[in-house]
């Protein structure tokens, strides 16, 4: 786990190099911790081609923000 520093050093990178950027290549692996409800594929569909609004954190978990997903 890592520590909190490491967090909030890690966000601040995000904030500077990755927000306001179009994901165009996203590489995840299937993992069934990190991917309860859903699978690798369909996170990789549902996150190439968008753009990152914002970095954040809470304790030593981290995300970065993106629009959300419009269904018809």
């Amino acid at each position: 786990m890592p520590e909190l520093v490491q967090v909030a050093r890690l966000v601040g990178r995000l904030k500077k190099y990755l927000v306001g950027k179009k994901l165009k290549h996203v590489a995840a692996m299937d993992d069934p911790v990190v991917f309860q409800d859903t699978t690798a594929h369909e996170f990789l569909r549902a996150t190439e081609g968008r753009t990152v609004l914002d970095a954040k954190s809470l304790g030593k978990y981290f995300w970065s923000a993106t629009p959300p997903l419009l269904f018809c």
